[in-house]
């Protein structure tokens, strides 16, 4: 996001899975998964300013 702030773009347009990722096959059951993943998308919108966003998560 923050790129995409530097850029002036107004919306952002993450890929599918982008929190937490495919990498994490099977943990993505698993409750500490899915608390880091909440965490990181604190992060974005902290980051993302007046910037709107579609962001791919799941949840379990």
């Amino acid at each position: 996001c923050e790129d995409a702030n530097n850029e002036g773009a107004r919306l952002r347009l993450g890929p599918e899975l982008e929190i937490p990722g495919y990498g994490c096959a099977d943990h993505h059951f698993e409750l500490d998964t899915e608390l880091h993943s909440w965490e990181i998308l604190k992060k974005i919108v902290d980051k993302s300013r007046d910037l709107d966003e579609s962001i791919g998560f799941e949840q379990a």
